[in-house]
């Protein structure tokens, strides 16, 4: 009988071990009989997963058909090269390229714009430089004509093309006269040149040593302005802008110059 009834304990302390039953479950407030698992089912991790997406400003919808549409998510690589601005064409601002590389719609294009050149030119300001300019040369031709540079006394005086001096620009001062000038490139150039008489009535005996009558009784110095002969000295003629001046010897009162006014 003892035998029986211990079996009979037995068989009871295994069903009580099989169905879970224990003092644990009843202290937690557990109703008998009922396993609390801890696995979490499909629907509780939906709305765990749609609570933290809200918390983020994300919503679940977006992220399951943002997964449904691209489920290969591209690679590092791909992600960093669609970001990154086409240099190969600066400016570029095609929104086409930027859609197409599948930077999403969030992504920043860095453009590279050129550096404006201006074309224009500076302001041309006032040429304040300018100054009054005439052309001033020596000749002796007629010299020259009658044979002077031949003879042994005029060898070093008379050139063999007859130019004492070539057309020079030279400078003057508002005011200034032909005499002035004259004076000036003789100084200047280092030109031997004598004269008599006062500034205002200076008359021009020689220049590099040929004198007056040294070509013959008709011969010396005339001057010339624009190709005009002016019939009062070069103490009185006023210099102007853009004035040819020549002086030339003269052989024959200026016939041989193409004057002829002396003899009118």
């Amino acid at each position: 009988m003892k035998k029986v009834l211990n079996f009979l304990v037995l068989i009871m302390l295994l069903v009580l071990a099989l169905t879970g039953c224990g003092g644990a479950s009843v202290a937690n407030g557990d109703p008998p009989g009922e396993v609390i698992t801890t696995s979490v089912t499909d629907s509780d991790q939906k709305t765990a997963d749609s609570s933290e997406l809200k918390s983020t400003g994300q919503s679940t919808d977006q992220q399951l058909t943002n997964s449904e549409i691209d489920p290969v998510q591209p690679s590092p690589e791909n992600k960093e090269s669609s970001a990154s601005p086409n240099t190969s064409q600066p400016g570029s601002n095609d929104s086409s390229s930027s859609s197409d590389s599948g930077a999403g719609a969030d992504a920043v294009v860095a453009l590279t714009i050129p550096p404006v050149i201006s074309t224009l030119s500076p302001a041309l300001e006032p040429n304040t430089s300018a100054k009054n300019t005439v052309t001033f040369s020596i000749n002796c031709q007629t010299a020259v004509d009658k044979g002077l540079h031949l003879t042994e006394q005029f060898q070093e005086v008379v050139p063999a093309n007859g130019i004492i001096l070539p057309p020079t620009v030279l400078e003057f001062k508002e005011g200034e006269v032909v005499f002035d000038i004259l004076k000036q490139v003789v100084r200047q150039e280092k030109i031997h040149m004598e004269y008599e008489g006062s500034k205002g009535t200076p008359y021009i005996q020689g220049i590099n040593n040929l004198y007056e009558f040294d070509g013959g009784p008709l011969s010396g110095w005339m001057y010339c302005v624009n190709k005009i002969y002016p019939n009062y000295g070069c103490g009185e003629y006023k210099l102007k802008q853009g004035d040819v001046i020549e002086w030339n010897y003269t052989c024959d009162l200026g016939k041989d110059l193409g004057q002829t006014w002396m003899s009118e």
